[in-house]
């Protein structure tokens, strides 16, 4: 059901962006599940709980393209670092 919606409307997101007073910084681990197809949901809800549409995307560490699960479709391992120019930080790995 959740990976059918979108993170933002999921309520205790909507509760925790009401309590963010500075910075945020979080890290997201996906053990044997890629980042590729799974990085918009988390980026979305970076965006959504910083109020930052402007994210700058560190691609440096991201390792290795291999086939998905899904047949014809890829997948992206490594780690993927999002910043807003307010300081907050994003980490997908």
């Amino acid at each position: 059901m959740l990976g059918e919606l979108s993170l933002r409307t999921v309520p205790i997101f909507k509760e925790l962006k009401e309590r963010i007073y500075s910075n945020l910084s979080y890290r997201v681990e996906y053990r044997n599940f890629g980042i590729g197809c799974n990085r918009i949901h988390q980026l979305d809800l970076f965006a959504f709980l910083t109020n930052c549409l402007d994210v700058k995307l560190e691609i440096n560490q991201l390792e290795d393209v291999i086939e998905s699960k899904r047949k014809g479709y890829l997948e992206v391992l490594g780690t993927l670092t999002a910043y807003t120019n307010k300081g907050d930080k994003l980490v997908i790995s």
